[in-house]
């Protein structure tokens, strides 16, 4: 990997993990708690950090397609994926991660997001 690839994904992780929140990662029982929250304000949390969590993956990608690498994961060009579209996608990834593993709870979504987005969206 070129030492710019590699830059252009650490600026992009920190990107990544830095909106919405003081600490850098979030764990499945976080996600979920808020997620389910009562308290709209605190369910609001997730859109925010999973925008972020988008907007950052996002331009990883459009990087590496600039630079003519390999993409992460290759989305449709219309309609644009939504924000819900990720949560529906990580969702979906939790739900199969239960099925195989124990050390759910302190797993972290972004890697699963990632997966997800990879499977649901592979490059050609």
């Amino acid at each position: 990997m070129s030492n710019m690839l590699k830059y252009a994904v650490l600026v992009a992780s920190l990107i990544i993990f830095s909106e919405g929140f003081v600490h850098a990662n979030m764990t499945i029982k976080n996600y979920e708690e808020f997620k389910s929250s009562p308290d709209s304000d605190t369910r609001d949390v997730i859109g925010v950090y999973m925008r972020g969590l988008k907007e950052g993956i996002s331009w990883t990608n459009a990087y590496l397609k600039s630079e003519n690498y390999q993409m992460l994961y290759c989305p449709p060009e219309s309609p644009p994926l939504s924000t819900k579209d990720y949560i529906d996608i990580l969702d979906k990834v939790i739900e199969q991660y239960r099925k195989t593993h124990t050390d759910v709870d302190d797993q972290y979504i972004e890697p699963l997001l990632l997966r997800g987005l990879e499977r649901t969206f592979p490059c050609k």
